[in-house]
């Protein structure tokens, strides 16, 4: 359908000036060789037009590598217009132009390209705009099922109500990190983004609950490096990976190991994690191959091409590793 549109959008683009401007129309279809020179210069704007919306700026522009984007675009301009040049001084060496005629061949290309550039531009960042208002959408929605959660919330109440009956102490600091969960999700789902502190603190309230209900056969090594302050990203990102190790990877029969790794750069973000499988037949990736998609085109949408997702699934060994490059 979108191919259709754009199918449809430039086949008006070319035929406006040849059938609906008086002048224009005029002017082209005088001579053949000036229809030809029309359509030259028609295919090499729409080409400069994908040149920018599929490749400058997705890669350089938006990535803040202004001057990599200057210098193709100078490239393309500077090449394409050399070409088509050489192409109208062939189809025009033995006519004679009238002054109309040269204007209309030497001006319209000029005006083409700052079309298409600002048409780029525009429906680029409409399509961006568009897209991060589904990757809201789909945020909410995550943030819904983690509220819900019931295997989650049946656990952590279960654990807390074995440590009241044991008159633990960690009873009060287990209830204000469920409290803090289930407030930082309701809120979270309201913002694009949030400090990684809290994130990284929900994280921590996380795990720290799903230790209540863990055994001695379950060793679980959480660690962050890097500097977190000041960093920012999308609301609840990384915590399906680290729900899934936790459910595949505990065990109360068979000595199992979850390792989360969190390392912070300046321009980057990488999260390891790593669990044995407590049931070797099971495919874990298989199993979650309806949360997967969701989560990988959320990525995209939020990061385009600057995040690597591996994913490596063994009989009795799950590893997961998320790196994001950051350029805001």
């Amino acid at each position: 359908m979108k191919t259709l549109i754009h199918i449809f959008i430039w086949s008006i683009y070319i035929c406006f000036p040849l059938y609906i401007l008086p002048t224009s129309s005029e002017i082209i279809s005088s001579n053949s060789a000036l229809l030809s020179i029309y359509l030259v210069k028609s295919f090499v704007s729409i080409c400069f037009f994908y040149f920018c919306y599929k490749f400058t700026l997705p890669n350089y522009f938006q990535k803040k590598k202004h001057l990599t984007f200057i210098i193709y675009t100078i490239v393309f301009i500077s090449s394409f217009t050399l070409a088509t040049q050489y192409i109208i001084n062939v189809l025009t060496e033995n006519i004679n132009l009238n002054e109309m005629s040269s204007h209309f061949i030497s001006a319209s290309y000029k005006v083409r390209f700052v079309m298409m550039t600002i048409a780029s531009f525009s429906l680029f960042y409409y399509e961006r705009y568009h897209s991060l208002k589904l990757e809201k959408i789909n945020t909410e929605l995550l943030a819904l099922k983690a509220q819900i959660n019931p295997h989650f919330l049946f656990n952590t109440l279960n654990g807390i109500y074995g440590l009241s009956l044991s008159g633990s102490q960690k009873t009060p600091d287990s209830i204000l990190k469920l409290a803090s969960i289930m407030r930082y999700v309701l809120t979270a789902s309201n913002t694009d983004k949030v400090s990684l502190t809290d994130e990284l603190e929900y994280i921590d309230d996380y795990i720290e609950l799903q230790r209540i209900r863990l055994s001695s056969k379950t060793t679980v090594i959480y660690k962050v490096e890097g500097e977190v302050k000041n960093q920012t990203i999308p609301p609840l990102l990384f915590i399906n990976f680290i729900e899934n190790a936790f459910k595949y990877g505990v065990s109360n029969e068979a000595e199992t190991k979850i390792d989360i790794k969190l390392t912070v750069q300046e321009k980057s973000i990488h999260l390891f994690v790593k669990n044995d499988k407590t049931l070797g037949e099971v495919n874990q990736e298989a199993s979650s191959n309806i949360g997967m998609p969701n989560i990988k085109k959320r990525l995209s949408l939020l990061y385009g091409t600057n995040y690597d997702l591996r994913v490596l699934d063994q009989e009795n060994k799950y590893e997961l590793s998320l790196k994001i490059n950051l350029y805001d």
